[in-house]
Order: structure tokens, then C-alpha cells, then sequence
């Protein structure tokens, strides 16, 4: 950014570190130097530089004095964007797209290109205020107003196992006294979840954990289903309780029994679970081997 002649006693009051930078970087492109002679730091600035109640950079003859004026009065005291509009120069207005840029074109009267990805190989001239895009094998010239940046699509990822937080409270629920695996201390019994919500077990011995199976946030999950899912599963708890979860998932059969004796005949009915449809197939199985038994 190219500034203007500033009279001497010119003083800019910068009143944050971001306005320093700024204001020292214009300054620096320009030529400017400390008073000391020095180059002047602005990537690693002083607190001197934008300290609210001293900050005050002197300007003259190409040099920045930062120090509290002694006679305001004398002094052209402007803001950052008061100095900005009277001395900076306005900047040329830059290209849209810059060469290489892989552009989509969205606007054109051949709707065969609508939507065609090309690059651009050469930006606008005075003479001709369009860009010059490329294809596989041949180039067009197009107004910027036709054009617009390429982005590849985003790929999101499913979040890995471990990624995802364990709820144990939640998944653990209507499972008390049940036995599960605990990395440190083997099979462990889960209690329930204490007074203060952390996951708490029959033997007081064994230290409570947080929902999420650990023992801090920077630990590894130690409750695991069982040793068998934890061997499936070592680095993966979040999966291994999902399969567990998914293992939970009853499986009914309903029943009529026909009762007689020698007043009435009645019709009673009870629902069976089952973990899993071969405990239920199973027991269907040993039904039929009964019925069919004592019915010759």
C-alpha cells in the first residue's frame, strides 16, 4: 500500500495490537525505520507499540518515534482508518482468480459448458477484461462473472471407534450385578451409578470410573463388555460395546397353554425372551419334542 507525502508531527494512535501491526506493516513497505535507525518490528511487537495509554507513533521524514507526545496541540493526531484515508493511496483492484486457478463455469450462453471445470491460463488485459481458461484440449475466453473457484468436494469420515464417546450409563442401564471385563482387576460386577454419576461396582475396592469407561480424560477406556470383545476389539471399545449392545436385543415367543380339568377348559398365554433367535429356535425345538411326546 503506497502512501502519500505525511507531514512532520503527524501522529497515529493505535489502540490495539492487530492496529500496530497493520499500521507498522504499511509503514515498513514504505521505507520507514525506527528513530533509532533500527528496521522496524512488527512480527514480534512491542507492547509499546499499541499500549492504549502511550501508544503514539510520531511520523516524519521516515522515521516512527512510538512515545506519548508532549504537546498534543502541536500534533495531527489521527486513528488508524483516519490515517488510512488521508494518506494511503487506493490499491489497484486485483484479479478475481490468479493463474492456475481451477475454475467451474456457472454462467455462460453455451449450456454445454455449464458446469465444465477448466484452468485459468491468463488473467485479464486492458484490453480485454476476460480470463482465458483452458480444457483438456482446447481454451475459451470468459468474463469473471462466468466463472467461479473450484472446490473439491469435502470427504467426511465416519469418526473411528475411539473417536466416538461412550455413554456407559445409558448403555448400562437394567444391567446391574451383571459381570464385565475390567482391564485392570478381570471380571468385575457393576453396582450402578453412584451419587456423584460415575460408574461404580459391587467390590468397593475397585476404583469408580467416568460414563465414558475411564479413569480421566487423557486414559484409555478399562471396562470393557467381556474379554472376548475386548480381544476383538483392543483399540476399538466404542465398537465392542456396540456389538455387546447389539447382542442385547431380545427375541420373543409367545405361548398359548390350554389347561382342562374336570370343571372347565381355559386358555392361558405368557411371552418368553431370548438373547438371541438360536436360544429362541432352541427352546421352539424342545417344545415340539415335548408335545410331540405326550401326545400319542
Amino acid at each position: 500500500m503506497k502512501l502519500k507525502s505525511i507531514p512532520t508531527n503527524t501522529v497515529v494512535h493505535t489502540q490495539t495490537e492487530s492496529e500496530a501491526k497493520e499500521l507498522l506493516a504499511i509503514l515498513h513497505e514504505n521505507g520507514y525505520i525506527c528513530n533509532n535507525g533500527a528496521p522496524l518490528s512488527y512480527d514480534e511487537l512491542p507492547s509499546k507499540y499499541y499500549n492504549v495509554n502511550t501508544t503514539w507513533c510520531n511520523l516524519g521524514e521516515k522515521r516512527v518515534c512510538c512515545s506519548n507526545p508532549i504537546d498534543k496541540k502541536s500534533c495531527a493526531i489521527l486513528t488508524l482508518a483516519e490515517f488510512k484515508e488521508r494518506y494511503c493511496e487506493g490499491e489497484k483492484p486485483q484479479p478475481k482468480f490468479i493463474l492456475g486457478d481451477i475454475v467451474k463455469i456457472v454462467n455462460v450462453t453455451n449450456p454445454m459448458l455449464v458446469g465444465e471445470t477448466g484452468i485459468i491460463m491468463e488473467l485479464p488485459t486492458k484490453e480485454d477484461s476476460r480470463y482465458k481458461v483452458g480444457f483438456d484440449d482446447e481454451c475459451t475466453l470468459l468474463d469473471a462473472k462466468c466463472l467461479r473457484l473450484y472446490a473439491e468436494p469435502e470427504i467426511k469420515e465416519e469418526p473411528k471407534g475411539e473417536t466416538k464417546k461412550l455413554n456407559l450409563c445409558e448403555l448400562l442401564q437394567g444391567h446391574k450385578r451383571e459381570t464385565f471385563y475390567h482391564l485392570m482387576y478381570g471380571e468385575v460386577k457393576y453396582k450402578g451409578i453412584d451419587k456423584d454419576g460415575f460408574i461404580a461396582f459391587t467390590d468397593s475396592e475397585i476404583p469408580t470410573i467416568y460414563d465414558d469407561g475411564k479413569y480421566d480424560q487423557d486414559a484409555n477406556v478399562v471396562l470393557y463388555p467381556s474379554r472376548t470383545l475386548y480381544e476383538q476389539y483392543p483399540l476399538d471399545p466404542y465398537t465392542a460395546w456396540m456389538k455387546w449392545q447389539e447382542e442385547q436385543k431380545k427375541y420373543a415367543l409367545y405361548i398359548d397353554m390350554a389347561h382342562s380339568n374336570d370343571r372347565q377348559s381355559f386358555v392361558s398365554s405368557k411371552t418368553y425372551y431370548f438373547r438371541t433367535p438360536a436360544d429362541r429356535d432352541k427352546c421352539i425345538e424342545e417344545i415340539k419334542v415335548i408335545i410331540e411326546k405326550y401326545s400319542k
